[in-house]
């Protein structure tokens, strides 16, 4: 079972210097006349061990608990009380063989609590006394006029203080926060769902959409491979088609050259008639009447055999023309 080893005091209402208070593990007095502090040191155990309410400890607000000054003294900026407990059967949950409890005032009514000189919060300071059966607002502290309420108080009333002095209802206010924890677990666990569902759903669409577009994406390279295939095809087609058309060419070029061969044969032949008929009439102007009728016969064959040459070369050419179109 812990018990306190000691209690430190200073700018606590009347404890203007640093006060220390070695206690034994049995029992402790103390005694002294009346407006000594007696009271004051029982308002300090209830301040340090976590109490809220101010007029709990006989004061009007919480500035009321810094000392105020006198004549020997002069007004305290803050005001602490350290408590110290025995640790040596671990009922608290932490190595150390001395727990110290401290609660600093501030000027502006703000509290700070520490465990063994760590900055703590008042529900880790409530957590740890706890665990050995120590409340703040229970009867582990019993104050004037307590027994005269108990003894007055009904029977239900009665029966939850002594499950508190037992340490039965520590057990009850750790059940009853569980409780509240999983009420607010149930509900935001509810907010998950509720959450979880919508990301479901969107998901899902996201998973359709993704679908879509892989499928719109394969679909896109299919087109493109068909529409390759196709200006392949056409590509070799033309292709085809434009060696034909090379050959057609090719064969039309030879017919033409070889027809224009003809037409320079066919002019060179009239070339040479035209020059035999010139001689001819050089020759008729120089001969008598009879070498000159059997040379205008002659003359008129070969004017017969030109207007032949000049028809087939017309011919010829026109031929070659149609080829050219």
């Amino acid at each position: 079972m812990p018990h306190i080893t000691k209690l430190v005091m200073k700018g606590f209402k009347s404890f203007a210097r640093e006060t220390n208070m070695h206690l034994d593990k049995n029992m402790n007095v103390i005694v002294g006349p009346n407006g000594s502090g007696k009271s004051n040191i029982t308002d300090a155990l209830c301040f340090v061990l976590g109490r809220l309410s101010i007029k709990s400890m006989r004061a009007a607000k919480a500035s009321n608990l810094i000392f105020a000054g006198n004549k020997h003294f002069k007004k305290a900026n803050e005001a602490y009380v350290e408590i110290i407990f025995d640790n040596s059967d671990k009922v608290f949950a932490l190595t150390e063989k001395q727990i110290k409890i401290k609660r600093i005032l501030k000027k502006n009514g703000q509290s700070v609590y520490k465990i063994n000189n760590e900055t703590k919060t008042r529900q880790e300071v409530l957590e740890l006394l706890g665990q050995a059966g120590i409340d703040p607002h229970g009867f582990n502290l019993v104050l004037q006029g307590e027994i005269e309420r108990l003894v007055k108080m009904p029977a239900d009333d009665r029966r939850k203080i002594i499950e508190e002095t037992a340490g039965i209802s520590v057990y009850e206010m750790r059940k009853n926060k569980s409780l509240k924890e999983l009420d607010k677990t149930n509900e935001r666990l509810k907010q998950i769902n509720a959450v979880l569902k919508e990301r479901t759903n969107y998901l899902r669409n996201l998973e359709n959409e993704r679908e879509q577009a892989l499928r719109f994406k394969k679909l896109e390279e299919t087109v493109k491979k068909c529409k390759a295939s196709i200006i392949n095809k056409n590509i070799q087609e033309r292709k085809k088609e434009l060696n034909e058309i090379n050959k057609k060419i090719e064969l039309k070029t030879k017919e033409i050259n070889k027809k224009q061969e003809i037409i320079n044969k066919t002019q060179a032949e009239i070339n040479s008639l035209n020059e035999t008929i010139k001689n001819i009439s050089t020759t008729i102007q120089k001969s008598s009447g009879l070498e000159q009728d059997s040379l205008i016969d002659e003359i008129s064959f070969l004017k017969q055999e030109i207007a032949g040459m000049t028809a087939r070369k017309e011919n010829f050419e026109n031929r070659e023309k149609k080829s050219n179109t």
